[in-house]
């Protein structure tokens, strides 16, 4: 049975992830994370634990990428919102 990309994403996290923190010094290194989600997918895929389709379309999970950047527009929301108390 194929790994699904929750299964891959929880595991990652609990086995691998709380080790890349331990060596992020200023602050979170999204480079370092990307990196090691993408050796992980490869060794699943060439363990077989997810098909080839699966690497090649799975994307890094948020907790390796920032947050994109807000649009002014949200940005002005959101700063409307504190400023009214919402």
């Amino acid at each position: 049975m194929q790994m699904t990309k929750k299964q891959a994403e929880s595991h990652f996290r609990s086995q691998y992830l709380p080790a890349i923190r331990d060596r992020e010094e200023n602050g979170i290194d999204y480079a370092r994370r990307r990196e090691e989600w993408h050796v992980f997918t490869d060794y699943l895929m060439k363990s077989r634990l997810i098909s080839e389709r699966q690497y090649d379309t799975w994307v890094s999970p948020g907790f390796c990428n920032p947050s994109p950047p807000r649009s002014s527009t949200e940005q002005s929301t959101a700063q409307s919102a504190l400023v009214l108390g919402e």
